[in-house]
């Protein structure tokens, strides 16, 4: 419970929330436009729109991302772009302590060290689980086998990643309290 105290305690703040609400809109979108980046360029330069068509088919898109929430890899994708947000954000917030408590000339490069070396496997997923889901969810129209196989690819995917963004929201959390969040003795009762 300690973690869910930290993570309440930096979203007190509001700028820490519209650093949450601009990651979680970045992944987002990353989600929904990186298999439909052809579909969108086409939209986008078809002088068969108006403006206000083609604003509105960008709104239906993200609307639809959250409409079909029961479908298993919209429901991982929406968890995993949450968590995701959630981590940056938390990033951001260490970050910004790592600069009180430096002096100005380590404040960069010791929070930019702490960043990579901590957290570049996680950071690597959150880009990695959406194009796996891309590339999976791109051959899916070859046959019925392929699309169900892709569907539970693209699920798995989504679930591996949701677990090493946990894990790295932990190691976050550490980071912020200067403590271990799980340790061996609480790990097996768990």
């Amino acid at each position: 419970m300690q973690s869910l105290h930290t993570i309440g305690r930096v979203m007190r703040h509001w700028q820490y929330i519209l650093f949450f609400m601009l990651f979680w809109f970045v992944t987002i979108t990353l989600f929904i436009w990186i298999v439909n980046l052809n579909l969108l360029s086409y939209i986008l330069v078809t002088p068969a729109l108006t403006g206000n068509g083609k604003l509105r088919f960008v709104a239906d898109a993200y609307a639809n991302y959250f409409r079909y929430i029961i479908n298993p890899i919209a429901f991982t994708s929406i968890v995993f772009s949450i968590l995701v947000a959630l981590n940056f954000t938390l990033l951001v917030f260490l970050w910004k302590e790592a600069g009180r408590r430096a002096n100005l000339a380590k404040q960069n490069s010791g929070a930019f060290v702490a960043m990579l070396g901590a957290h570049c496997l996680s950071c690597g997923t959150s880009f990695v689980a959406p194009l796996l889901s891309a590339f999976v969810g791109s051959s899916a129209y070859l046959s019925t086998g392929r699309a169900n196989a892709s569907l539970v690819f693209a699920t798995a995917a989504n679930v591996v990643g949701i677990i090493l963004i946990i894990w790295s929201l932990f190691k976050v959390i550490e980071q912020i309290n200067g403590k271990p969040v799980i340790t061996l003795n609480n790990a097996v009762s768990v």
